[in-house]
């Protein structure tokens, strides 16, 4: 028996419509937001990483939260 593997197909990864662009914008602004805020890694220890990341407390996928900065903290991407 001779089985062909499947040919995969690659995955996008960010979406092109109007929602997805607006909600890439959002995300963008809020990190720069809770980096000034937060002044760099919220846990500063001796090992944090140099790319800062925005770090959400409760899920992206709940709406109502979803640019709330008092729900996001700022991490280094070692911590994230």
């Amino acid at each position: 028996m001779n089985v062909m593997p499947l040919k995969r197909k690659k995955i996008k990864v960010f979406g092109t419509s109007d929602v997805s662009v607006l909600k890439r914008d959002i995300q963008d602004l809020v990190r720069q937001i809770v980096i000034l805020r937060d002044k760099g890694c919220v846990l500063k220890s001796g090992r944090c990483g140099k790319v800062l990341q925005a770090d959400h407390l409760i899920t992206r996928s709940n709406s109502a939260t979803y640019a709330d900065t008092r729900l996001i903290v700022c991490v280094c991407s070692a911590h994230h």
